[in-house]
């Protein structure tokens, strides 16, 4: 369950943020969009028709959200490479895990209230950090919940409810985001402080062992 609630939350990132880029900065991206063309073109932006203003400001959102996900992108990678080259070992799956959540919960909030666009680049970039700890951690974790023969069902298990967030996750968010572009990062954020809540439950000896398997009849 927390692996779902984690992400449910990282897709409303992927599904949303471009939305939330294009409503709340639309003014500044409007701006930019008539600033690069002045500095290259030989005409004035009022002389353009609607159509070709439209896919220059069309082009600055793209870029500008494009940047957002290079952020994400190239973050998620050397995070998830510290953990695998022996984050987890030092401070343990469930601290990490304890750790990303409350990054995550915090990144999402403060996502919702942002009103600078340089803000945003850093919450990009702590999105990945909190993701990039949480999901090799939890997958390492729930593999060795399960003894040999139940690994496979509890793995399918997980990604059963990742593929069902994944799903669920876009429409919901999308809708939530017409409502006000706050919402869905909000909705968010108090999701994963429920993730963060249960974490609290998970203990890394329990986790390590595995359950112990009885003795064979004869």
């Amino acid at each position: 369950m927390t692996f779902a609630a984690v992400t449910f939350a990282f897709t409303a990132v992927e599904s949303s943020f471009s939305w939330l880029v294009v409503l709340r900065f639309k003014d500044l991206i409007h701006d930019n969009a008539i600033k690069a063309f002045e500095a290259n073109g030989q005409q004035l932006w009022s002389s353009l028709t609607v159509l070709k203003q439209t896919a220059l400001i069309e082009k600055a959102q793209t870029g500008t959200v494009a940047t957002i996900f290079s952020i994400v992108g190239i973050t998620i990678l050397i995070v998830q490479g510290s953990v695998m080259m022996g984050m987890a070992k030092k401070f343990g799956e469930t601290r990490l895990i304890k750790i990303g959540a409350l990054i995550l919960t915090g990144t999402l909030l403060g996502i919702a209230f942002a009103n600078q666009l340089v803000w945003m680049y850093f919450f990009a970039a702590m999105i990945a950090v909190g993701t990039g700890i949480l999901n090799p951690s939890l997958s390492s974790l729930i593999t060795k919940s399960a003894g040999p023969q139940e690994r496979g069902t509890i793995s399918g298990a997980q990604q059963g409810l990742g593929s069902l967030s994944r799903i669920v996750a876009p429409p919901i968010n999308n809708y939530l985001i017409s409502i006000y572009s706050f919402v869905p990062f909000l909705f968010s954020s108090v999701l994963m402080f429920g993730a963060f809540l249960m974490s609290l439950k998970i203990r890394q000896s329990e986790a390590v062992d595995g359950p112990t398997e009885a003795a064979p009849v004869h």
